[in-house]
């Protein structure tokens, strides 16, 4: 009985490798697109905090790039190239049904925190699998919301095995930061004459200290149950992570239940319930100007560095920027379900569902003062540095939807006929206050009385209320859907498909036309299974060619984005009334079109693509060899409006821009099993996607035309006509005369250009994955590669260390073995023998000749310099009466620190950000059956290690630099400054089924 049940086993899980194959090639033999399947074993154990990044690498035509943000921050996604002008280029995710929207979260130019979205606290473990649709075809029953690609998830709970099974996962993961950048080595400095480098023997070091190691536990129990009519899941998940900053953490708790009844054979009932709580605390500040960040810190303040590595937010103004700030979001959401379908007869069914969705945020967040410590026994306590800020947020959503299906089947034709209508509400609010000290002053305090000024201080009555505000029922929007497809077949070989969406969507009701658009959004395809007629032209055999389809189609699709904030979708603290919940992001408007408590100029966006693709899916050797080979094109029409509220005045757009973008390209993804014996099998997988993003036209009611996509240090990601998403200009781009020559000022430093010039292109040429499985006996490894090709970014790090001189970049001049030629500075001194004072000169070789001639109307030592080498402008100048040249070769530490925010170029910190990372390897081992059952009376234990983000095979960003350095998840993270380091993942799961 035993071996029996061994037997019975392992034949299962040898048909379920090749039936994963199999679906991948035909899970869409009967339509005109195709998608990608994952199933959501092939995910779990990642131990990512944000389990989307799972996805990375393993969907063609899916580019993500992770923001440096610590555990609390969000993903970004494209699919098939960037669309919208205003930045929302995250696909929609659907949850057993339920839309959720995907907002993009991050830091903008001044600085900010990374506090993701609600995908973060999913938990993985109750996936069944996840279906991409990328093609508009494939999202056209999405209508105003699948513009940018749809996600769907669907839960566990409709496979379950008869009788009452339980499912346990449990891990645990520790992770190190890596990748400093790569700065002047200790060799370097022994041989560079510069008091400003004394401190930067032990900068790395003390950087290093500052970051913790990360980790995380996950914890996972499901109940599984299945008789006769009734099926039922109930799960709880407990998953904590600590980053690698100090206190910047996530803790989730997951409850769910699926229940499934059969009331008869043609009536089944699913309802089901997700409950999801977590805790964010600490996001680390990213992408920082006007914050403070461990990066920034590293960057602009060394020196003083060092004095905070015992994260004492109290010691000293720098650490009560990085540390002494705190703050906590409180995230619960409740997500409800249920459907029905009901089989009125052979030909005909109805399906009706409803979903519901509560979101809610509770943020705190406040700081206590700090000391400046005085000579003696005194210091200032500077109190007047707190402050207490709390609010509470709320997104909630409806849905509703019904559909009737009728099919019918005639000899050769088969037709199945669909109508139905759905309806989408959403809406949100925010409420809030911030406290500020009474006492505007620092406070001098005696050596000892420290404790006593924080109790002090900490009473709620020596603050005052500086501000407070309410906003209920704002973003308001809800979309009416009807949608009639018709699919029909001739034969075994040839598929038509026909639909047509309608949509009417509501938004704000005194927006004039805008605040109610009517939306209709076709489609057409056709797919032809042409395996029968090659076999027959060939002599191949059905084991040769199993499956062979080509498919066309045409669609249309949209996006309704409703209002937004006109400066950035990602915000600074300005929508919020100074001074503000610094962590609180998100937009509200009220039907008046109110930005948090002011007025304030937003905008109005929608789009509208058309697309059509070509491709074709082939399976051979017994679907042992799958190939999808896809071609799109889409032509993506944005209409952006310019708004002032409140809209009771302001009811006409001030300026309407009209961009028209298209995107094409290709995705390929190859299944193979190149060996399946009986104790071994290795099945691989590669994908590819290369996608080409063109502005085809901006047209404007007002001359100047909305063009910006994205901004740091005056360097802009701009859309012009023939450019593209990821055109990259600046101001301060090496300005040059007509014979490319660089152009210097007086001080000897490179002159921006003054008017915007390219210095770079972000879009990836390619992008791929290859992931690889092995199975020998019971154990299993698995390894994914990520690829991407070409794609710039610009670095503010490299920007800021560079004009430091503290890169290991800025060698090169330092000394004679450094390149350094000699310079000569006069010095006064008095002459020991005569007591005359007298000019010496001191020869130091750490000059540096700059390259390029001077700009126009350039003087120098009363000489007109202009168009002149700087050995020309020796020459002119002429030397001293101490026979030596008045222009002297400008020191290497001069020449670096030239490169300031308001001089130098941009140009030299655009770098291309093409690398390979290996991104996963697992090690797993399956328990025989006989052992699982008599140890721990199970049927199933699996056992195994992790690693994660291990690290880059190739980068060719120098220096060290960050690729995934992003500091938002907008414009596929074309800038990267003041980043975290990235952290190596090592890990350790436990799998047991009962």
């Amino acid at each position: 009985m035993t071996d029996a049940k061994e037997l019975t086993i392992t034949l299962s899980k040898s048909s379920e490798k090749i039936h994963e194959v199999y679906v991948l090639a035909q899970q869409n033999y009967d339509k005109s697109y195709e998608t990608t399947l994952l199933e959501g074993a092939q995910l779990i154990n990642s131990f990512e905090s944000n389990p989307i990044n799972s996805l990375r690498a393993r969907v063609p035509g899916l580019q993500m790039n992770a923001t440096a943000g610590g555990v609390t921050s969000g993903t970004g996604m494209v699919i098939r190239g960037m669309k919208s002008i205003v930045g929302g280029n995250q696909p929609l995710f659907v949850i057993d049904g339920m839309p959720i929207e995907n907002e993009t979260s991050g830091a903008n130019q001044y600085g900010g925190q990374d506090w993701g979205n609600s995908l973060k606290e999913l938990n993985i473990y109750d996936i069944d699998h996840i279906q991409v649709l990328k093609s508009a075809a494939a999202s056209q029953k999405y209508g105003s919301r699948g513009m940018n690609g749809v996600i769907e998830i669907l839960t566990k709970g409709q496979n379950i095995n008869p009788g009452l099974s339980f499912d346990v996962n449990l891990g645990g993961s520790k992770g190190n930061v890596y990748g400093m950048p790569l700065l002047l080595s200790q060799e370097d400095i022994n041989q560079i004459n510069d008091s400003r480098l004394a401190w930067l023997s032990t900068a790395s070091d003390n950087y290093y200290q500052s970051f913790e190691k990360s980790n995380s536990q996950v914890a996972q129990i499901a109940v599984n149950y299945s008789k006769a009519k009734n099926k039922f899941r109930l799960s709880y998940g407990a998953d904590y992570n600590k980053g690698s900053f100090i206190r910047n953490t996530l803790d989730k708790n997951n409850l769910m239940f699926k229940g499934i009844r059969d009331w008869s054979p043609e009536v089944q009932t699913i309802l089901g319930a997700i409950y999801n709580h977590s805790i964010s605390r600490n996001a680390p500040s990213i992408g920082a100007q006007k914050f403070a960040s461990l990066g920034r810190s590293f960057i602009e303040y060394p020196v003083d560095f060092a004095t905070v590595t015992n994260n004492d937010p109290l010691e000293s103004e720098t650490a009560w920027y990085l540390y002494g700030q705190q703050a906590k979001k409180t995230a619960q959401t409740v997500r409800l379900f249920l459907n029905n379908s009901w089989k009125i007869n052979e030909q005909l069914n109805f399906n009706i569902s409803a979903n519901y969705s509560d979101y809610n945020i509770e943020t705190k967040e406040g700081a206590n003062g700090y000391f400046e410590r005085l000579l003696g026994s005194e210091s200032l306590y500077h109190q007047q540095r707190a402050y207490n800020n709390q609010a509470n947020e709320y997104t909630r959503d409806w849905m509703t939807k019904a559909e009737l299906n009728y099919n019918k089947s005639i000899q050769k034709h088969q037709i199945h006929l669909s109508v139905g209508y759905d309806y989408w509400q959403t809406e949100g609010g925010i409420e809030g206050q911030s406290y500020l000290p009474l006492d505007k002053y620092p406070q001098r305090i005696k050596k000892g009385g420290e404790k006593v000024a924080i109790d002090t201080y900490l009473d709620p009555s020596k603050f005052s209320l500086a501000n407070a505000f309410n906003i209920q029922h704002a973003n308001n929007k809800s979309i009416h859907g009807a949608i009639a497809s018709a699919n029909y077949q001739y034969g075994p070989n040839i598929f038509v498909n026909i639909a047509a969406r309608y949509d009417h969507v509501n938004t704000l009701s005194n927006l004039e036309k805008l605040g109610s658009l009517n939306k209709f959004y076709p489609s057409v395809g056709v797919s032809y299974l042409y395996a029968p007629l090659i076999n027959k032209w060939l002599g191949f055999t059905e084991k040769t060619l199993n499956f062979a389809k080509i498919r066309a189609n045409y669609a249309h699709i949209g996006n309704v984005t409703g209002l937004f904030h006109y400066q950035s979708a990602v915000t600074d603290d300005l929508e919020l009334p100074y001074p503000s919940l610094k962590t609180v992001y998100k937009p509200y408007y009220t039907n008046s079109g109110s930005w948090g408590l002011r007025n304030y100029q937003t905008g109005f966006s929608y789009e509208y693509a058309k697309e059509y693709e070509l491709g074709t899916d082939l399976s051979l050797y017994a679907n042992r060899l799958n190939l999808h080979v896809t071609w799109y094109n889409r032509v993506i029409d944005n209409y952006l409006y310019d708004i002032v509220s409140p809209l009771e005045q302001m009811t006409t757009p001030l300026r309407d821009v009209h961009a028209k973008v298209r995107n094409r390209g290709w995705e390929i993804q190859l299944n193979a099993i190149p060996v399946q014996i009986s104790n071994f099998s290795w099945s691989s997988t590669i994908n590819f996607s290369a996608n080409q993003n063109k502005f085809l036209a901006i047209n404007s009611s007002s001359p100047s035309s909305l063009n910006q996509l994205g901004t740091q240090n005056d360097v802009s990601l701009v859309g012009s006509v023939n450019g593209n998403f990821g055109t990259l200009l600046s101001g301060f781009a090496q300005k040059t005369n007509d014979k490319g020559q660089p152009l210097l000022n007086s001080a000897m430093e490179y002159l921006p250009s003054g008017e915007a010039k390219q210095i770079g292109n972000t879009t990836a040429k390619w992008i791929a994955g290859f992931e690889n499985k092995i199975s020998f006996k019971n154990f299993q490894i698995s390894g994914l590669l990520d690829f991407k090709v070409g794609g710039d970014i610009y670095s503010g790090t490299h920007g800021l260390l560079y004009q430091r001189g503290v890169l290991a970049d800025t060698r090169f001049g330092r000394s004679k073995e450094l390149g350094g030629i000699e310079r000569k500075t006069a010095v006064r001194q008095i002459d020991p023998e005569t007591g005359i004072q007298e000019t010496v000169y001191k020869s130091t070789f750490d000059g540096i000749i700059p390259e390029g001639v001077f700009d126009q109307d350039v003087y120098l030592f009363g000489k007109n310099v202009s168009g002149l080498s700087f050995s020309q402008a020796q020459e002119l100048i002429g030397k001293d009466e101490l026979g030596e040249h008045v222009l002297q070769p400008v020191s290497a530490s001069d020449y670096y620190a030239g490169f300031h925010d308001k001089a130098g170029v941009r140009d030299r910190s655009v770098f291309e950000n093409s690398y390979i990372a290996l991104r996963e390897i697992t090690l797993g081992y399956t328990m025989p059956t006989n052992l699982a059952q008599k140890w721990f009376h199970a049927d199933l234990v699996q056992i195994g290690v992790v690693g994660r983000n291990l690290g880059y095979l190739y980068k060719s960003l120098p220096f060290n630099l960050n690729p995934d350095g992003s500091y938002n998840n907008r414009n596929a993270g074309s800038f990267e400054y003041a980043a975290l380091l990235p952290v190596r993942t090592y890990g350790m799961f436990l799998k047991l089924n009962f």
